[in-house]
């Protein structure tokens, strides 16, 4: 079923951009604190 490949797949890239947000996140709050400061 064609269908659901595509949405595993969607779901597994899900995953895989929150984790890079999860690790974005940190780095871009540090980042505006330094401009602010």
């Amino acid at each position: 079923d064609r269908y659901h490949i595509t949405r595993e797949r969607a779901r597994q890239i899900e995953k895989q951009a929150l984790r890079k947000l999860g690790l974005a996140i940190p780095y871009l709050s540090r980042e505006t604190k330094l401009l602010k400061a």
